[in-house]
């Protein structure tokens, strides 16, 4: 199997995971991560060039901060209802850095 279908059908997966949490829960995060995220300019361009792969490179060190830095603010698995904030963690980048202003 190639990456690019690997990437693909993780990504599906994860899209189908991320739909089911409530907007409710996901607007703060979000939110947060408006505040937080810096050089939202580059991660924009990323996603433009890459929209499924963007993150795969950054995944295992800048992935992991986002990833803590959402627990620590009470972001976690357990809040989300998820066994796993990699899941989903990028598609909140995604809707932070992409979502117009609110």
């Amino acid at each position: 199997m190639s990456a690019d279908v690997t990437k693909n059908t993780f990504s599906k997966v994860n899209q189908k995971l991320y739909r089911s949490i409530s907007n409710i829960k996901k607007k703060p995060a979000v939110n947060f991560l408006k505040r937080r995220l810096y050089d939202q300019k580059a991660i924009k361009g990323a996603i433009k060039k890459d929209p499924v792969g963007w993150f795969t490179a950054y995944h295992f060190h800048w992935g992991m901060a986002v990833r803590n830095m959402l627990r620590h603010e009470g972001f976690g698995e357990k809040y989300f209802g998820i066994k796993n904030l990699d899941d989903v963690y990028v598609e909140l980048v995604e809707e932070a850095v992409m979502e117009k202003a609110q």
